[in-house]
C-alpha cells in the first residue's frame, strides 16, 4: 500500500491537539491497565500517539489511518459523561475527526 493512503491529515490547534494528548494517554491508562502484561504493547502505542499529538505545535498532523479507531474511541470516552473530564463537550472534539474516513 501507498505511505501517503496510510496517513491521514487532521488539522488541529496546539490546544485541541494537547488535549486528544491527555485523552489518548488516560484512555490507554484505563482501557489497559499496567497489572496487564499482555495490554502492554497496546498500551506503549497508544502513549505513543499521545506523544505525538502532545508534540504538535497547530496546523496539519499526519496520523496513520489505522490508529484512527482508537484517536475516536480514546476522545469519545475521556470527554463523554463516562470519563474523567468534565469542562469539555465531547460533541466539539469529535467533530473534528468526524469528517475523517477509515
Amino acid at each position: 500500500m501507498n505511505e501517503k493512503k496510510k496517513l491521514i491529515a487532521i488539522d488541529l490547534n496546539s490546544e485541541t491537539s494537547t488535549a486528544f494528548a491527555e485523552a489518548i494517554r488516560h484512555y490507554a491508562n484505563a482501557v489497559y491497565p499496567l497489572s496487564s502484561t499482555c495490554a502492554q504493547v497496546s498500551r506503549e502505542a497508544l502513549h505513543d500517539i499521545a506523544q505525538t499529538f502532545e508534540q504538535h505545535e497547530g496546523d496539519t498532523m499526519q496520523v496513520n489511518r489505522r490508529h484512527l479507531p482508537k484517536i475516536k474511541a480514546a476522545v469519545g470516552w475521556y470527554f463523554g459523561p463516562e470519563g474523567p473530564a468534565t469542562s469539555e463537550s465531547v460533541d466539539d472534539y469529535l467533530t473534528i475527526l468526524k469528517p475523517i474516513k477509515r
